[in-house]
């Protein structure tokens, strides 16, 4: 076609955001969490709802204390080097390197 000719498409490669802190453990919870969620949307069981909350709640908890534990290995890692501090800080906190 004429349009691909002066206008062609440009491949992009798209990857996955580097999240350093998500473990077996939070993968494996996340799955869990998905299987009770269907189970909890095919059945409509105010039972399985009430797991399912907890199930979330706690998969939510082990996100937080897992990149708790990560910020902090980063922070103990570069005491005493300023440079390499501020470069965990920004990345840390997703500042852009300009």
């Amino acid at each position: 076609m004429i349009i691909d000719k002066h206008a062609a498409l440009k491949t992009r490669k798209i990857g996955k955001k580097h999240t350093p802190w998500i473990t077996k453990q939070i993968l494996l919870s996340k799955r869990k969490n998905n299987l009770l969620q269907k189970k909890a949307l095919k059945y409509k069981d105010e039972n399985d709802w009430l797991i399912l909350k907890s199930a979330r709640n706690s998969h939510n908890k082990l996100i937080k204390s897992s990149i708790r534990h990560h910020c902090n290995v980063e922070i103990k890692n570069n005491h005493g080097n300023t440079r390499h501090m501020s470069k965990s800080i920004n990345n840390l906190i997703h500042r852009s390197q300009s």
